[in-house]
């Protein structure tokens, strides 16, 4: 019981990452600590109601008539140093973490997903049976439930492979079962990234071609996509992630509303990355798909060499 809920977790390592899963609540990877940089990539926090909410609302709104919030003229003692902050006020209704599992409407959109809708069943958040496999190379971590998919029983497991002495990445597996054959379905697994901070220009994301996309406060909906990748050139890092079987990709910012200082603002939490894939089952009624989370430090490793080597100054 690693984080203290009174319910077992499963935690993996290797040389470079430890990852640590709530089989739970949604077989969620719920930790990710790379050792080089000692940075927790899954620090993230959800959103939940707070006091100020309502009076940034009022203030929005204080004749009920619409009006957008002014950032120069709020009533009372409410400054905002934003307009439009009472429309980014959200609250998560799952976990913001990693590995998240979705089953969505087909056709489902992004703004509609983001403010959560679209759900036709519990795996993202349902309980979770697990199993660990062990070798002197490798550790993998195995999570199955069975659940309600509409009115039929289907069974999905996803696997989690971590190689242990030069482990950089962890390797995905999703293992779709007794899916209504000819259905539509829409299948998605949710990331969030944390201490990942938009707003700069040295923080994107890249393509398959390494082609930016974007800063990391951006909202993308690519779709085709084969990698999507997050870089940090402050903090060193590069998180990617790679589809060897094509899938569409949403990434857009994790926002809250905080009070600073000067006023309430918005504050970016983290960076969520949603590859989902739509298909028709086949006649087989499985599915399965294949994607990995690598991690490449190298260029804070690179720097704390170039650091080490400097002369000291007395």
């Amino acid at each position: 019981d690693f984080n203290l809920d009174a319910r077992p977790e499963v935690r993996i390592a290797g040389d470079r990452l430890a990852a640590y899963f709530t089989p739970a609540v949604g077989g969620h990877l719920y930790e990710l600590d790379i050792r080089a940089i000692r940075h927790n990539v899954l620090a993230t926090l959800n959103r939940r109601p707070e006091i100020y909410h309502e009076a940034i609302r009022q203030a929005a709104n204080p004749d009920g008539n619409g009006d957008d919030l002014n950032a120069a003229s709020i009533q009372g003692e409410i400054k905002c140093k934003q307009e439009n902050l009472d429309q980014k006020i959200v609250y998560d209704e799952w976990p913001r973490k990693a590995l998240v599992d979705h089953f969505l409407q087909p056709g489902l959109s992004l703004d509609e997903f983001r403010l959560g809708g679209g759900h036709v069943s519990d795996f993202h958040t349902g309980v979770y049976q697990s199993l660990l496999k062990r070798s002197r190379e490798r550790v993998e971590a195995c999570f199955a439930r069975r659940a309600a998919l509409a009115s039929y029983s289907v069974q999905v497991t996803k696997s989690v492979v971590l190689e242990t002495s030069k482990g950089a990445s962890l390797q995905i597996r999703y293992d779709l079962e007794d899916l209504p054959v000819g259905m539509p379905i829409h299948f998605a697994v949710e990331f969030n990234l944390a201490g990942l901070p938009g707003g700069a220009d040295d923080r994107y994301y890249y393509d398959h071609s390494g082609q930016r996309l974007g800063r990391l406060d951006e909202t993308l909906d690519q779709p085709h996509c084969e990698r999507i990748g997050l870089v940090d050139e402050w903090l060193g890092v590069d998180v990617s992630l790679d589809f060897p079987m094509p899938c569409s990709c949403w990434a857009f910012p994790i926002e809250t509303v905080s009070q600073s200082e000067g006023g309430f603002e918005t504050v970016h939490q983290a960076c969520c990355v949603v590859p989902h894939w739509e298909f028709v089952v086949p006649e087989d009624g499985r599915w399965s798909v294949e994607l990995t989370l690598g991690i490449d430090t190298s260029a804070a490793l690179a720097r704390e060499l170039c650091n080490a080597a400097e002369p000291r100054t007395v």
